[in-house]
């Protein structure tokens, strides 16, 4: 017996193509299950034949692999020589900076140019003889001793 399929136009559904395409699915889901169970009333299972493989699977046979290659460590301090062994490198200590003092504050209290001019000279950034403050903050910014303004 042969199932009536709707078939709602995409025109006026919501869904449209979407639903149309669930419809469609279920349909042969429903199709495909009427098939194979049994029929109503007769209450024995009709026998499906399936597909079998041609012949039966031989006996499987392992297969070994070989050891992988593993190279020796390198690390970031070893080097090689000229006879291809490797020589061990230090890396010479990073020179110590003077630790320099916070920045002055860009407005309000103590952030005149006095405070800028020091801490300018602490941080060894030139500055001209007549330069204001917003020029030394600028000159520090393009030496990269303070973050940009915000």
């Amino acid at each position: 017996m042969a199932r009536r399929r709707l078939n709602p136009n995409p025109q006026f559904s919501p869904d449209g193509p979407h639903l149309s395409a669930i419809l469609h699915a279920l349909y042969d889901l429903h199709d495909l299950l009427d098939e194979r169970l049994p029929k109503a009333g007769t209450g024995e299972p009709e026998q499906v034949k399936e597909p079998a493989p041609p012949a039966a699977p031989t006996k499987a046979v392992p297969i070994s692999e070989p050891a992988p290659v593993v190279a020796p460590e390198v690390t970031a301090n070893d080097e090689e020589d000229e006879e291809g062994g490797l020589v061990a490198v230090t890396e010479p200590a990073p020179a110590a900076s003077p630790a320099l003092p916070s920045p002055p504050p860009r407005a309000g209290r103590g952030a005149g140019l006095e405070p800028w001019r020091e801490f300018a000279a602490a941080a060894e950034v030139a500055i001209p003889d007549g330069a204001r403050r917003d020029d030394i903050i600028t000159a520090c910014e393009r030496a990269g001793v303070i973050d940009p303004a915000q």
